[in-house]
C-alpha cells in the first residue's frame, strides 16, 4: 500500500511540475544603446598623402575616391587606414565653407604632385572613441567625446580626425566603423 502511494505521489509530482511547457509568445527583441567608451592615447607621427578641400563634408566619399584612384595609379604602398581631418564645426560654418583634408598613411619615400601633397603629421595626444553607424549621425559621438574630455580635465587643442575602418560601398550604414579622435592637452588651472 505504501509502495502504491509512493508511486502515485511521484507520478503526481512529475505531472504537475515537469509537464509540458507552455510556449511563450515571441517578445520583440530590443537592443540597448551602445555604451559610450573613450580613451586617451598617443598617436605617433606619420607620413601621409593628403587632399585639402573646401566644401560640404558630404563630399568626403568622393574625395576619398580621388585619393584612392591616385594611389592605385601611382602604385603607392599604404601603411594605414584613410582618415579625415575636419577643421570646422558644421553646426557653426555653412557647408560650402567647411574645410577638410583627406589623408592616407604612406611610406616616407612617397612623392607629391600638383594635387596630392605628402606631409608629416606630428605625434599628438588624443581622446578617442569608436563610433558604429551612419556617418550622418556621427555628431552624437562628437558630443559625448567632447563632454568626456571636459569631465577628464582636458581641453581640445586642434581639428578632429575620423579614421575609417569600413567601406561604405560594401557595408551597411549601421555597421560602418569610425574612430573619432580629438587632440587634447591637460587643462591648466
Amino acid at each position: 500500500m505504501y509502495k502504491l502511494l509512493a508511486v502515485l505521489a511521484i507520478v503526481l509530482f512529475i505531472c504537475t511540475c515537469g509537464g509540458p511547457k507552455k510556449e511563450t509568445p515571441n517578445k520583440p527583441v530590443t537592443t540597448a544603446a551602445p555604451v559610450f567608451a573613450a580613451t586617451i592615447k598617443t598617436v605617433d607621427s606619420m607620413t601621409v598623402i593628403s587632399i585639402a578641400k573646401n566644401g560640404s563634408y558630404s563630399d568626403v566619399g568622393k574625395t576619398i575616391g580621388e585619393l584612392m584612384t591616385w594611389v592605385i595609379a601611382k602604385k603607392i604602398r599604404m601603411t594605414g587606414n584613410p582618415f579625415g581631418i575636419y577643421y570646422d564645426n558644421p553646426a557653426k560654418v555653412t557647408p560650402e565653407s567647411t574645410r577638410y583634408e583627406i589623408c592616407l598613411p604612406v611610406s616616407k619615400d612617397t612623392k607629391s604632385d600638383n594635387v596630392i601633397k605628402v606631409k608629416q603629421l606630428p605625434k599628438m595626444e588624443v581622446a578617442s572613441t569608436i563610433y558604429m553607424g551612419s556617418y550622418d549621425k556621427i555628431g552624437t559621438a562628437y558630443e559625448k567625446l567632447t563632454n568626456w574630455i571636459t569631465e577628464q580635465g582636458y581641453i581640445i587643442t586642434g581639428p578632429s580626425r575620423e579614421l575609417y575602418f569600413s567601406n561604405p560601398a560594401s557595408a551597411s550604414p549601421e555597421s560602418l566603423k569610425t574612430e573619432v579622435q580629438l587632440p587634447i592637452s591637460k587643462k591648466t588651472q
